[in-house]
């Protein structure tokens, strides 16, 4: 039961921070999208710490989690940490980027929520509450109600 309360504890730490670290990600790529510029050194150190708390919450998950979890943390890690160097004007680089460029954040920024989502479902499913919260396609197919949501008529 300490293990199973521990790993619920390491779970939610983690996901706090890749919630935020994906927050300030989502920052990024709309300034990045928009002007076409690259983030400044500000952004980045944010970035930074986002990833550095993210990766400081992964060492209990590491330690706790079955692999089925921690494989698909890794990935969600390694490619908000890629976003980041994309993102991130190279020395000597112009600080301006080619619609080529923006379109791969774009696209890379996608495959980041798609794995944070596969993730917390990864997440649900170890801790057994899968079937306690919908996922997002559940709940658009019943109109953005969760399943089995109860109906109240409100007084009136």
């Amino acid at each position: 039961m300490a293990v199973s309360r521990l790993r619920q504890n390491s779970y939610a730490a983690l996901l706090a921070a890749i919630d935020a670290w994906e927050d300030d990600l989502g920052k990024a790529r709309a300034g990045y999208s928009i002007s076409g510029l690259c983030i400044t050194d500000e952004e980045d150190a944010r970035l930074r710490e986002d990833e550095r708390v993210a990766r400081r919450a992964f060492g209990m998950v590491e330690l706790l989690a079955p692999e089925s979890v921690r494989g698909v943390c890794r990935l969600v890690l390694v490619r908000m940490t890629y976003f980041r160097i994309l993102v991130t004007p190279e020395i000597g680089e112009s600080n301006e980027t080619d619609q080529s460029k923006k379109a791969g954040v774009n696209e890379l920024y996608d495959r980041i929520q798609k794995a944070v989502q596969r993730l917390l479902q990864a997440v649900r499913v170890d801790l057994g509450v899968e079937d306690d919260f919908p996922s997002r396609p559940e709940e658009d197919a019943n109109g953005g109600k969760a399943t089995g949501a109860a109906t109240t008529t409100p007084p009136g």
